[in-house]
């Protein structure tokens, strides 16, 4: 149900969106009592408006019941109450039955409990894996970012998943499982010293994983092997324990130059973009932009020249994404033949006004390079179609105008 190419497309950048909205520690859970006039209350409780957190943690409770038993206790779920009322936890004790039926949820554990410390808690754990021989040591904590982080007790109910270099082969269905009083188990006898280990199979837990050394060089060195969600789940991680400051750098930028020789994996490269784009807007005005941009050519060039700047009539959507993610990232970092073609484009839209033909996907770094790297006539083009376009899409595209390297130039003359 959730493991399709497309499906993960659109899943994974909603949980990382999700994941990094919830991170400071004054966001509120899910479900939390009514402290203020009535306003979407459910049983005393206010439910925040949707959010794609949501919709992981009810894939995570798909993975840890399996398919056939989720699928049967959502149908027994609605027939039994066609015509009645229902509550939070008339849900979780169907779901806890079907569970137990199926043998999927240890006897002692019930979705209520599960669930409750995920919707009346706020945040999200970090499971931190250590190696001790073939043993592995998982604590829990909370992710928060430095300037939040205090000290927070908070514990989950957490489903552990894992594969190896010698068990590969992989279930959704957890094998292991931490409660909400356990700050710490260990796993015995579940890794060879020279294997690698992975966490969190198919990112279907909504937690990170931060590893130790010797486990981040094994993963980083046998990254191909492993399977194209879990790599994107170990950018993704990377780049966020860094930027809250649980580890360095340049463990992101490893995983990010292994990255860069799977060129054509969708999932790596679109777990990359929010935290290269954070990155770039840190580094940008400092000394250590030069050497990032370098490093940044060197994973982004192969992909470039593979999939080239336009588009392919007989490309899928999932593909036509990539491409404009890459060519977002190649013109970030100044690769000429993607300036150029940038340039060029744009160059023909003002000659022929009426026409654009620069493909939807793309406008928005085509319009960006051509107004950082233009002059004046390009930004007063640029600015002439905001103010006329009545379509709320062009104009976000347009509204890249303060990119331009000298606004100070252009701004006194908006008017004219």
């Amino acid at each position: 149900m959730w493991s399709q190419r497309g499906d993960c497309e659109r899943i994974l950048p909603s949980m990382s969106f999700s994941m990094q909205w919830i991170k400071m520690l004054t966001q509120h859970p899910i479900r939390f009592p009514l402290r203020f006039p009535p306003h979407r209350i459910f049983g005393g409780f206010l439910i925040q408006s949707p959010t794609p957190r949501g919709a992981s943690l009810i894939r995570m409770m798909n993975s840890f019941l399996g398919e056939e038993a989720f699928q049967n206790a959502v149908r027994s779920y609605l027939k039994r109450f066609e015509y009645a009322n229902a509550v939070q936890n008339d849900l979780w004790q169907i779901m806890s039955e079907f569970g137990h039926k199926y043998r999927v949820l240890p006897p002692e554990l019930n979705v209520k409990n599960i669930m409750d410390t995920w919707t009346i808690k706020a945040g999200y754990p970090i499971l931190s894996v250590v190696r001790n021989g073939s043993d592995l040591v998982i604590t829990q904590q909370r992710y928060m970012l430095p300037q939040a982080k205090v000290q927070d007790k908070s514990r989950w109910y957490i489903p552990i998943t894992l594969i190896t270099k010698s068990s590969p082969a992989h279930s959704e269905t957890p094998s292991y499982w931490m409660t909400d009083e356990d700050e710490q188990i260990v796993i015995p006898d579940v890794v060879r010293q020279d294997e690698w280990v992975c966490l969190n199979v198919n990112r279907t837990g909504y937690y990170r994983v931060k590893y130790d050394y010797e486990s981040l060089t094994q993963l980083a060195r046998h990254f191909e092997q492993l399977p194209e969600i879990n790599r994107a789940q170990l950018i993704d991680d990377a780049l966020n324990l860094a930027r809250a400051e649980y580890v360095t750098y340049d463990i992101a930028l490893t995983f990010l130059i292994r990255m860069g020789h799977s060129y054509t994996d969708v999932l790596p490269w679109a777990a990359a973009m929010r935290g290269i784009e954070y990155l770039t807007d840190m580094l940008i005005r400092e000394p250590a932009f030069d050497s990032f941009k370098t490093v940044m050519r060197h994973i982004v060039l192969p992909a470039f020249q593979h999939l080239g700047f336009d588009e392919k009539d007989d490309e899928t959507h999932v593909q036509l994404l990539h491409r404009a993610r890459v060519v977002q990232l190649a013109c970030t970092f100044g690769y000429d033949r993607c300036t150029n073609r940038a340039q060029f484009l744009f160059r023909e839209w003002i000659r022929i006004p009426k026409i654009n033909n620069i493909k939807p996907n793309l406008k928005g770094t085509v319009y960006c390079v051509a107004i950082r790297e233009g002059g004046v006539h390009e930004w007063r083009f640029a600015y002439k179609q905001y103010l006329e376009t009545t379509s709320a899409s062009e104009k976000e595209c347009c509204s890249v105008l303060s990119v331009a390297r000298e606004i100070h130039r252009y701004s006194p003359n908006i008017s004219t």
